[in-house]
């Protein structure tokens, strides 16, 4: 399926009329007519739009699929990443024992305080 076919697929499943679309764009309903007929993609610069419009992503608009979005992590978190990435797999191993020894260090102490 062409992107035009996806678009106009889309639009009726919305119920979103062509000419918003191109009111939207910026162009005449005969330019999409055309793209319809000839089964022609529109030009890059309104593939955007088109998204926004619809209200689908352009990977969605482009492959049918939606990639999963993981949320934004701080740069510290990236920079523990990437240095534990680096690790040999046994030091990976005592990475991870030393932080749950921390961890139980710390849960250790906040029961402590709570029964204190």
């Amino acid at each position: 399926m062409c992107i035009i076919d996806k678009i106009v697929e889309l639009a009726e499943q919305k119920s979103i009329s062509q000419q918003t679309i191109c009111d939207s764009l910026g162009i005449k309903s005969g330019t999409f007519s055309t793209w319809k007929t000839r089964k022609s993609d529109p030009p890059a610069k309104y593939i955007a739009c088109i998204c926004e419009v619809l209200g689908v992503s352009i990977e969605y608009l482009l492959t049918g699929k939606e990639s999963i979005s993981f949320p934004q992590i701080s740069k510290e978190k990236q920079e523990i990443l990437d240095l534990y990435d680096k690790l040999s797999e046994r030091n990976k191993g005592e990475v991870i024992g030393f932080i749950k020894g921390i961890l139980n260090e710390q849960n250790d102490k906040s029961v402590k305080r709570k029964g204190a």
